[in-house]
């Protein structure tokens, strides 16, 4: 399990370098997944920037537990959504939040 001053270094880099991010949620309701840039922080959670869009997201990120993605994880996550790398897994009783590092694809 990630300590939060690790989770905040990883998302105050992703800031800084507006890197583009992939989310992948998982609610009772369904799955959701978008792309985005982080703009914002606030007491609770990050506000993102959907990609192609300018309408944004809060996430409010109180109640997850949080961990960095290892090889295996990360590998799943490449599956489900091309093109992702490194990033940070969020598990709260009835959510799963992967927030994940756009790689630039060569062709």
């Amino acid at each position: 399990m990630l300590k939060l001053s690790d989770v905040l270094t990883h998302l105050l880099e992703w800031h800084d370098r507006q890197t583009p991010l992939r989310i992948l949620l998982s609610t009772p309701d369904g799955k959701f997944a978008f792309d985005c840039t982080l703009v914002r922080f606030f007491d609770t959670g990050i506000s993102l920037q959907l990609a192609g869009d300018s309408d944004s997201v809060d996430l409010n990120l109180t109640g997850y537990d949080f961990e960095a993605l290892d090889q295996e994880t990360e590998e799943q996550a490449h599956e489900e959504l091309s093109g992702s790398g490194r990033g940070i897994k969020a598990n709260s009783s009835d959510r799963t939040l992967l927030i994940l590092e756009m790689v630039a694809v060569s062709s």
